[in-house]
């Protein structure tokens, strides 16, 4: 299975352990990193965020993967970037699309009104893919980012 990730301005421990889990279970795992440059925080300029906009970047270079299904890990500050891209690969790609995170965990509720399209995953990724976690045994896919 072809399995993309979306995750934004920042590493993301969680995400990553779910990439390295999926990966030793033999599936294809790409990370498409938005970076968010001047969206957010102290060095937030509407025009300069504009021009460093990768957000159809992104969408492009996910169709030209075609993935089976995407999966976006978001905090709150960076759900409404999520939404947007979520709703843009599903107009653009048949395929499944999987939100996580401590955003979806803490208002599974809101996400599903948001993407009713959206297959929501409260909690542990790892275990909801089939695994269980073991931090001992599993070393976030760190390198990726």
């Amino acid at each position: 299975m072809r399995i993309a990730f979306c995750v934004a301005e920042d590493i993301n421990l969680g995400a990553g352990y779910v990439m390295s889990y999926l990966r030793k279970e033999g599936h294809d795992v790409k990370l498409f990193f938005d970076s968010l440059q001047f969206q957010r925080g102290y060095s937030r300029n509407k025009i300069l965020a504009s021009l460093f906009d990768t957000a159809n970047c992104i969408i492009k270079d996910i169709k030209k993967y075609n993935p089976d299904a995407v999966c976006f890990s978001c905090v709150t500050a960076t759900y409404q970037r999520g939404m947007l891209l979520a709703r843009k690969i599903k107009q653009e790609i048949n395929c499944k699309i999987y939100f996580g995170g401590i955003h979806a965990t803490l208002v599974p509720e809101q996400v599903k009104k948001d993407l009713p399209f959206a297959e929501v995953i409260i909690g542990d990724g790892i275990e909801y893919f089939g695994g269980k976690f073991e931090p001992d045994r599993l070393w976030p896919a760190r390198e990726i980012f």
